[in-house]
């Protein structure tokens, strides 16, 4: 039985990738974090620092870890200032987003984007730097959809990419739908096996993984929901 550490388990994935990891037989290890109310301070700043500080633990009091998963995003690959190109652009491991720091002080929206960035990167330059005696291997999804596994207090806890489900549900797009911030999505299954098969197979070390199903639109999604 292999024993995993999972942070931030109250997220709508790592929720999910608990579950999985305990059904395939795994013993699992959780942390916990609170509720991020100024982007600027507590998410931009700390991206870096949170990030390299698990990987430096790991590094420094953990030798018998072989494999570490980053939960990273497709926003990290494409970055919301270049376009979704369609099926003639293929991306791959050395696509990175061009968002700077810089971008955030003019555009707040774009913190959760850059995080994203800076984190990944410096994951990466963490394993170049120390080559630390563990692989890593860095997820990347679009939007994620799906069944919401933890318990809600209520609606307004409903992850980002639910909310405008919810949000058509109780129809306050009525007027009309916005479009798709990215339209390109992933069934949050799929991304939870992506973690576990992450450090379950030798083969996902030092990889970048862009896991996705395809393109949607926002009018898809309400024809399904009606």
């Amino acid at each position: 039985m292999t024993r995993v550490l999972v942070t931030g388990d109250t997220g709508f994935v790592a929720g999910q990738v608990i579950d999985v990891l305990l059904m395939r037989g795994h013993s699992v290890v959780t942390t916990f974090h609170y509720n991020i109310t100024d982007a600027k301070k507590y998410l931009i700043d700390p991206a870096v620092l949170g990030t390299t500080s698990v990987l430096d633990a790991l590094h420094q009091t953990c030798p018998a870890v072989r494999r570490a998963a980053l939960t990273s995003s497709f926003t990290a690959i494409l970055g919301p200032k270049l376009p979704v190109t369609g099926a003639k652009k293929t991306y791959t491991e050395a696509d990175w987003s061009p968002l700077t720091m810089e971008d955030t002080y003019s555009n707040p929206g774009l913190a959760y984007a850059a995080s994203k960035v800076f984190a990944e990167k410096a994951a990466w330059d963490f394993i170049t730097d120390k080559k630390p005696d563990f692989s890593l291997t860095t997820i990347c999804p679009p939007m994620v959809y799906g069944p919401v596994k933890y318990l809600m207090k209520s609606l307004n806890s409903v992850n980002t990419s639910n909310q405008l489900l919810a949000d058509i549900i109780n129809g306050k797009h009525q007027s009309g739908l916005p479009p798709a911030q990215l339209p390109l999505w992933v069934d949050v299954r799929g991304v939870v096996l992506a973690h576990v098969k992450a450090v379950e197979t030798e083969e996902a070390a030092d990889k970048r993984i862009f896991v996705t199903s395809g393109y949607y639109s926002n009018q898809e999604l309400y024809g399904i929901l009606n």
